[in-house]
């Protein structure tokens, strides 16, 4: 299944906004979840819409694209989300 084809039926609310920047500091789901206050379910649920309005398929590859457009700046990330995007040995992202 390509997520692609759902993008457009998703759309960037306040919330998935909130859970991108949350995945960008590298907190784990359950972390996330309980931060927010949301059951993990929900919080798969907004992930899978959110990688879909990206078009994406894991999380590393929503927080690139969304400085890409402008969701998210650099100064947002963690060290350990930094090194994964840019790190030297990541030819993909560069």
């Amino acid at each position: 299944m390509k997520r692609q084809n759902y993008r457009h039926k998703a759309k960037m609310t306040g919330r998935r906004l909130e859970i991108l920047k949350l995945m960008a500091t590298d907190l784990s789901f359950q972390e996330i979840a309980e931060k927010i206050g949301i059951t993990i379910t929900y919080l798969y649920f907004q992930n899978w819409r959110l990688y879909c309005y990206l078009g994406v398929n894991n999380r590393y590859d929503a927080v690139f694209v969304a400085i890409q457009q402008g969701l998210l700046t650099k100064n947002q990330l963690s060290r350990k989300v930094k090194r994964e995007l840019y790190g030297k040995n990541n030819e993909k992202r560069k």
